[in-house]
């Protein structure tokens, strides 16, 4: 058995091959990218107006002004700005040759023959100036950056409809039990709905992966090693979840070595997600997943994610953040490192939530992240700094 850190440690030393494609901007969002995202023009491309209003001369503003012309957005003018004149410019337009300032339409009047008048004490300039945002040929967005909905207008505002991307890893899913039914059906006595598989499919779906359910699996070796072997050929990555203990019905362990895979850990000193496994064979992968709700849904944040991450050569990987505890919490067993449910409140810090243990998933209904409490610590005081993952 291992500790949690040699775990993460051994998961995130993983280096996978670089495979890339280029998909359309709009199938790109959740995507790593696998180029750089370079400035292909001067942004903004000239001098451009903040505001609607009259282009002018600073030096003019006490004057009454003619008007030259109308520039509409997406036009170029054609008259120069010069002494006693204006010109009448929309917001994202270019403004005129001799113009250093926009002065804002609310702030100005015409006169009986249609001269501006400014009326305002001062202003700005009201000028976007050429390339003061992004100058061509500067990096906009690095290699191994996860996009999100913020970067997609970057790349389209330099035309990158069709980013490169590393490839991502295929999951199978595999919810191993006899006891379990599916979530549409009413159980029986003895019986419980099977919530780990619709978990671990919303938590890779949160990441834009794509999943393969194998449904339940009784406890039968056989018909787990078939699945098994289906979601191998399918997937690089197979997550199984129940059947990787030390009961008599907990086949996963044998099955995973008869595949020829090999086990790196099996039991690490944490809870909930002791009995978690991790395998891997030529670029395929392997986690066993305790059966218990909590320990899926932790485990899987803690380790699966960051392993799917990298697959993608992701440069950044979710880590904990210190925030303040609002409450005294005591723990009764500190033999492991144990991760709590917490609601994050709006100023930041954490509160603990009512928590009976790894199969009261029900506690996450109120949580929206979990803390890290060190092993042989048993109480933790209001105002301590507690490492914390949101979720």
């Amino acid at each position: 058995m291992i500790n949690f850190e040699e775990a993460d440690a051994f998961v995130r030393s993983i280096i996978p091959p670089g495979k890339t494609e280029r998909v359309p901007l709009a199938n790109s969002l959740m995507r790593v990218l696998a180029e750089d995202v370079v400035a292909d023009m001067n942004m903004p491309p000239f001098n451009k107006s903040a505001v609607d209003g009259f282009a002018c001369r600073r030096e003019d503003l006490g004057k009454a002004l003619r008007v030259t012309e109308t520039i509409a957005a997406g036009s170029a003018p054609k008259f120069i700005v010069d002494e006693g004149l204006c010109t009448r410019i929309m917001t994202g337009a270019e403004v005129p040759v001799g113009a250093d300032c926009v002065i804002m339409l609310e702030e100005t009047e015409a006169d009986k023959e249609g001269n501006i008048i400014f009326r305002g004490s001062k202003t700005s300039s009201n000028i976007c100036l050429f390339a003061e945002d992004v100058k061509t040929g500067e990096k906009l967005v690095s290699a191994g950056t996860l996009l999100k909905p913020r970067h997609i207008p970057v790349l389209a505002s330099m035309g990158y409809v069709n980013p490169l991307v590393y490839k991502q890893p295929s999951i199978g899913i595999l919810c191993t039990g006899s006891e379990l039914v599916d979530a549409s059906q009413k159980p029986s006595r003895s019986q419980i709905r099977n919530s780990n598989g619709p978990q671990l499919e919303a938590q890779c779906s949160e990441m834009g992966l794509p999943t393969v359910s194998f449904g339940i699996i009784a406890d039968s070796k056989e018909k787990l090693r078939e699945s098994l072997q289906l979601s191998i050929s399918k997937n690089n990555v197979s997550i199984i979840s129940g059947g990787v203990s030390v009961g008599d019905f907990d086949y996963a362990p044998e099955i995973i070595i008869e595949l020829g895979f090999e086990i790196h850990f099996h039991g690490m000193n944490v809870k909930p997600g002791k009995r978690i496994l991790f395998a891997s064979r030529n670029g395929h992968y392997i986690f066993g997943l305790p059966g218990n709700p909590v320990s899926a849904l932790v485990q899987f944040e803690m380790l699966v994610k960051p392993l799917l991450l990298l697959l993608q050569h992701a440069a950044e990987i979710p880590s904990m953040e210190k925030r303040m505890l609002r409450e005294d919490y005591k723990i009764k067993n500190a033999s492991r490192l144990s991760f709590v449910p917490v609601m994050i409140e709006s100023d930041g810090s954490v509160r603990p939530v009512e928590y009976h243990g790894s199969a009261h998933i029900f506690a996450f209904a109120s949580a929206n992240g979990f803390m890290k409490v060190p092993k042989g610590i048993t109480i933790l005081k209001e105002g301590d700094l507690v490492d914390v993952r949101c979720i």
